[in-house]
């Protein structure tokens, strides 16, 4: 335990001491609102500036300050054996998975609102049956009985398992592990295996040792003596006292794993501080800590990159079909996309539609119509030399782009019914990945002939100069 928190209590410090030397001069807020504006890029902003102590920076009435933070997180952990630090990595994963899916779709109703058009039968499948197992109180999630069981007068793990097993044998999310898949499942013998389904896959976890790890927190004992250390960095800057007495070095979740210890440095300050009985545990200041990132975030103004290693081995020019697969997977990259593929996906706007797709069916007819309106004579020359005598805005694009689609649906019909479900918003059109196909498949057809020709022409000119 003791090293536990001094490597924990290490990590926090450095994290405290790079953010004051990246912190820069506050700026008066706009208006002297008081409010500070929320910018952060993602999650290493709920590590901000720690103040000293451990505290978290106050920022004074009428001064604003601009911060982008970084959140490094590989993703799920899967290994052959899952214990404690995993349930709480991938814990911390599907909330972070949760708050992507709304931020991807919430850009998506955001275009879909400002296009004007209906988009009730958008949909998208959410994970908070997933968060609701690990975190919910009623029925007590997978942390929350961990901590019953853990407070509990001589709890064992198996009867944690089993406790688990009757509460959420129901769930669709929970797995019930039988005694007779210990074994094909490669765990020893006596493990206590229990899974959870994952948005990135089915993960197995073996609870022995949940309840010792859930507890081990530091004896106060041990802490009085590191604070009564002869070095300045230990007595002074890793277990000082707060102001109620509480040493800070029981205040760091488990540093297993990086993605905890980061969790871990973004704390909220004394908020993992024992005012109760049930706040002495590692996954009740886990989960306090984690709420305090969420809501991090959801001030923020997120930007996602996602990072792909072609191969474990680090070399050039080597692919990996199973590694970039498995990573696409567990950081719901399919999930985004399946957002996307759920609503309108393929987006032009008019003018580059009717570009794009005029070749592939004859507009003629309402392109006449539409330079008439305007007081233009397209039957002495084509309609696209009159270019600049017809004030080409966005109504006429529109007509355009209706005609183009209603003259396909017509020409190819029961193959055209993709067409159909054509949306046309106020700057553009969006479609779904079959009317996509159709249309490609169209141009394609349509543009072969003319880049034949081309090369044809390009060729005899060449042949002749030669």
């Amino acid at each position: 335990a003791l090293v536990t928190a001094l490597y924990s209590k290490l990590f926090d410090w450095l994290v405290q001491e790079v953010n004051k030397s990246l912190a820069g001069s506050p700026e008066p807020a706009v208006g002297g609102s008081g409010a500070a504006p929320a910018s952060a890029a993602a999650a290493a902003a709920s590590a901000g500036a720690a103040a000293p102590g451990g505290g978290r920076p106050s920022l004074s009435i009428g001064v604003a300050q601009r911060t982008v933070g970084i959140l490094d997180i590989f993703g799920f952990e899967i290994f052959q054996h899952n214990s404690f630090e995993q349930l709480c990595i991938n814990y911390c994963n599907e909330k972070l998975q949760q708050l992507f899916n709304n931020h991807v779709f919430k850009e998506e109703e955001r275009v879909y609102k400002a296009e004007g058009i209906d988009f009730s039968d958008v949909v998208y499948t959410d994970n908070q049956s997933v968060v609701d197992l690990i975190e919910g109180a009623r029925p007590p999630g997978l942390l929350r009985k961990l901590d019953d069981m853990t407070l509990g007068m001589r709890a064992t793990d198996a009867q944690l398992v089993a406790s688990i097993v009757r509460e959420h044998n129901a769930s669709p999310d929970f797995i019930a592990v039988l005694p007779a898949r210990v074994k094909t499942l490669g765990l020893p013998r006596d493990a206590l295996p229990f899974g959870v389904k994952h948005y990135a896959a089915d993960v197995v976890y073996d609870a022995r040792g949940f309840i010792s790890k859930n507890k081990d927190l530091i004896l106060p004992n041990v802490v009085s003596l590191m604070q009564g250390s002869t070095l300045p960095m230990i007595s002074e800057q890793l277990f000082c006292a707060e102001d109620d007495g509480t040493p800070v070095g029981t205040d760091s979740p488990i540093p297993a794993s990086p993605a905890v210890r980061r969790l871990g440095a973004g704390g909220s300050g004394g908020a993992g501080r024992r005012r109760g009985k049930d706040t002495g545990t590692q996954a009740k200041k886990f989960r306090t800590q984690l709420e305090s990132l969420m809501q991090t975030l959801g001030a923020a103004e997120p930007h996602y990159i996602r990072c792909i290693k072609p191969n474990a081995q680090k070399r050039p020019g080597v692919f990996e079909g199973s590694l970039c697969l498995e990573q696409l997977r567990y950081s719901g990259i399919f999930d985004a996309v399946r957002i996307r593929q759920q609503g309108f996906p393929f987006r032009w706007s008019y003018a580059d539609f009717v570009a794009r797709y005029r070749c592939c069916t004859d507009v003629s007819e309402e392109v006449a119509a539409a330079m008439a309106e305007r007081g233009v004579d397209a039957s002495a020359s084509g309609w696209a030399r009159k270019r600049g005598a017809v004030p080409w805005d966005e109504a006429f694009h529109k007509g355009v782009a209706r005609a183009i689609v209603h003259r396909l649906a017509e020409r190819l019909g029961v193959a055209g019914g993709c067409f159909r479900d054509v949306r046309f918003g106020k700057t553009m059109v969006l479609y779904r990945a079959e009317a996509h196909r159709r249309l490609t498949e169209l141009r394609g057809k349509a543009t072969r002939p003319a880049a034949h020709s081309i090369q044809r022409a390009a060729k005899g000119i060449a042949a002749k100069r030669a």
